[in-house]
């Protein structure tokens, strides 16, 4: 239906089109988004300054922050300290050793390690860690899927299919990781910690929004898909036997009717001729004038009048070129 207004026209239903886009090549910039932004978010302080997972602001007389991460801490702006960072903690171990070297001011934060336990923190890096290799692989399963779409495969769109669902698996591991970081904040509000006997501050940091950003792009990719599936007709050449090498041999009708007896054209039998009564019919085309022989027939020659016989073997003349009996 058509709408004009004023020098615009508006097709409220315009005709549909197939669409026959790249799903793949779609799905890999959202898939390289999130694995940068959870590689990131795993690689926090102390390795990476100025992304952590918690940020602890002083109050009272105390300046500054600690910025805790997933392997250490950074404190910043705290007094007689500029810039410092914890060494890395290793994998398996607590943050109590990293913690121990808080400066002396902010030292009563090393009651963190209490409330963060080590099967805590080992979780929380593997969840990490998972959901950092399945974004890789995806994001290698999206490039070889994309050339297939290019080159118009028969398993391009199943094999986008499963990208997808490597996608969805991967925000999976995404919302594990990202719920871990927020219940460490809770784990920190919850204990209360005092310096210099006044309450501290704790926040989420940059981390918790990264993770967060990650999850939202696996999901809206996911969501993506499922429109397509309900909305969006499959191309033909991803199915098989559609407009590919598999197409069976179609039954094809003779591009003509097989003529019955009665159409087929006269011959000297269904004309009743006698070939004996024949001899030869030459007959020449041009500007000459048209030649005959005489027919001389056997039947009752020798008892018809002169009349009668030249009537009976005088053949009729030809004017016009052609064929004649």
């Amino acid at each position: 239906m058509r709408k004009d207004i004023g020098p615009f026209t508006i097709d409220t239903k315009p005709p549909y089109k197939p669409w026959d886009g790249n799903q793949a090549t779609i799905l890999f910039f959202p898939v390289i988004g999130a694995f940068v932004l959870t590689l990131i978010s795993t690689l926090s302080s102390p390795i990476i300054h100025g992304l952590s997972v918690v940020e602890v602001k002083m109050g009272g007389g105390l300046a500054g922050s600690v910025k805790l991460g997933a392997w250490g801490w950074c404190a910043n702006g705290v007094t007689n300290v500029t810039d410092q960072c914890s060494s890395l903690r290793p994998f398996g171990d607590s943050m109590s050793i990293q913690l121990g070297q808080l400066p002396s001011p902010v030292l009563s934060l090393v009651e963190i390690s209490e409330a963060i336990p080590k099967s805590f923190w080992i979780g929380n890096g593997v969840m990490h860690l998972l959901a950092c290799i399945t974004l890789w692989s995806t994001l290698l399963w999206t490039l070889a899927v994309s050339g297939k779409w290019d080159k118009k495969e028969l398993e391009a769109y199943d094999w986008t299919r499963y990208a997808f669902y490597q996608a969805a698996g991967s925000g999976v591991f995404i919302c594990i990781a990202w719920i871990l970081d927020l219940n460490m904040i809770t784990r920190i509000k919850n204990k209360s910690i005092n310096v210099d006997g006044v309450k501290v501050s704790v926040k989420p940091a940059v981390t918790i929004w990264l993770m967060m950003i990650a999850f939202m792009f696996c999901f809206v990719s996911c969501l993506t898909r499922i429109v397509w599936g309900r909305y969006r007709s499959r191309p033909l050449w991803t199915i098989k036997g559609q407009g590919n090498d598999f197409l069976p041999t179609p039954t094809r009708t003779p591009p003509f009717a097989v003529p019955t007896d009665e159409d087929l054209p006269p011959s000297w039998e269904s004309l009743n001729i006698n070939e004996k009564d024949i001899k030869q019919v030459v007959v020449q085309t041009g500007t000459d004038k048209s030649r005959r022989e005489d027919v001389q027939g056997r039947v009752g020659a020798e008892t018809l009048p002169l009349g009668k016989h030249d009537q009976l073997h005088s053949p009729p003349s030809i004017d016009k070129p052609g064929f004649a009996v």
